[in-house]
């Protein structure tokens, strides 16, 4: 999952919005969060 998200940062938010959906654990919030903390994401 994390090579599709770092393959494709444009459709990073909706993999983690999938993901929380389905695993709504703390550590995908901690992924969510220093993805968003990513430059490269957080610029599209």
């Amino acid at each position: 999952m994390m090579l599709a998200v770092s393959d494709q940062p444009r459709s990073s938010w909706k993999t983690i919005a999938i993901a929380y959906m389905f695993m709504p654990e703390s550590r995908i919030m901690k992924i969510a969060n220093r993805m968003a903390l990513n430059p490269r994401v957080a610029s599209l």
